[in-house]
């Protein structure tokens, strides 16, 4: 915004609005902001509402902030998980400023409910998908119809002898359609293989494209939202009687933001253990 707008040019009389931002910055329009810039500042505000908490009186957590934050943890959203557990982890290091004699999770039933919350996301499998990926599987849902019908029209496979993409379609489902290829060009007939091949080829290459597409992004998110977790989880001071998961989310972290702050909890109360 700073870069369109100058409030102190503005202020002295001499001008200082480029384009009014405010509208589409609230919008979200990424032609203006982007995607980062927009995270950026969820993660900010996310923040804010931790230390927010920190200083609201204990007997209204759960009516003001409990249904918001249990939600958001439980969400199949990428983002709303990772966000809410910054703002738990930004929450647990704040409220030692004002209780640095008892843990959050003692004195808070919020909190107490959120580390068996948190506890149960770490030791469970990271979800098949989640929702900011709906696009990307959509697009691989036709890709693969795609792939199928090409078989039909240009490979002149019989239609009855053709799959057909099953109603619950997923990563796993993708690749039985890429892996399909062989079989589907045996059926082909033999004088019309060499001219339609290498269309069809580059059908399959499209699949295995998305599919690398998808797990790439899957990866990434995977980071993010175990990693956060992982945080959240140390900073309340409630660590795991299975480490290893809680382990595992802050050795992945190292590749998505600093981990200083976060360890630090953790090597007290592994020291504290043994």
């Amino acid at each position: 915004m700073s870069l369109l707008w100058s409030p102190a040019a503005s202020l002295s009389g001499q001008g200082g609005v480029t384009y009014n931002v405010d509208k589409p910055m609230l919008n979200q329009d990424l032609a203006l902001v982007s995607v980062e810039v927009i995270t950026r500042g969820k993660v900010s505000g996310a923040t804010a509402l931790g230390q927010l908490l920190a200083a609201w009186p204990t007997e209204a957590h759960d009516a003001a902030f409990a249904p918001f934050v249990e939600r958001a943890l439980a969400s199949q959203s990428a983002l709303q998980r990772f966000l809410a557990a910054v703002l738990v982890e930004e929450w647990a290091f704040a409220a030692r400023t004002f209780k640095a004699e008892t843990s959050l999770a003692q004195s808070s039933s919020l909190a107490a409910r959120l580390v068996a919350q948190i506890h149960a996301l770490l030791a469970a499998e990271a979800p098949a998908s989640y929702a900011e990926m709906d696009p990307i599987l959509a697009r691989l849902r036709a890709d693969s119809t795609a792939f199928y019908a090409a078989f039909g029209t240009q490979g002149k496979v019989p239609a009855d002898k053709l799959p057909s993409v099953p109603d619950v379609f997923g990563v796993a489902q993708a690749q039985l359609v890429a892996d399909s290829f062989s079989a589907l060009v045996s059926l082909m007939q033999a004088k019309s293989k060499k001219a339609v091949l290498p269309s069809l080829e580059e059908r399959q290459r499209k699949v295995l494209g998305g599919i690398a597409y998808f797990e790439g992004v899957k990866a990434r998110h995977d980071r993010q939202v175990f990693a956060a977790l992982g945080g959240a989880v140390i900073a309340l001071q409630a660590i795991p009687a299975k480490i290893t998961p809680l382990i595992r989310s802050v050795t992945n972290s190292i590749k998505v933001r600093p981990v200083v702050r976060p360890l630090l909890p953790l090597v007290r109360s592994s020291v504290g253990r043994y």
